[in-house]
């Protein structure tokens, strides 16, 4: 998935991969990992710094469930960045 977004600007390579963290339910135990991955691919591409990663993460932490888990992935995706 990550090689397929590659090409994409990085928010969208962030949103891309939050989406398929959340949607393969890669660790179950541990979904805010899929956050930190989100917030370390803007931080690796300079967008945000290394302070910014624990307001990345909150501000997707506060995603609703509902909206996370839609059925139809460019809803997903279109939530994502809007919070």
């Amino acid at each position: 998935m990550l090689r397929q977004a590659h090409d994409l600007p990085p928010v969208l390579q962030a949103i891309v991969a939050l989406d398929a963290w959340n949607v393969l339910s890669v660790l179950q135990h541990a979904p805010w990992l899929g956050r930190v991955l989100a917030a370390s691919i803007l931080r690796q591409a300079g967008v945000t710094a290394s302070a910014h990663l624990a307001t990345v993460n909150l501000g997707l932490e506060t995603m609703p469930v509902e909206r996370r888990r839609h059925r139809d992935r460019n809803f997903r995706l279109l939530a994502l960045p809007m919070g």
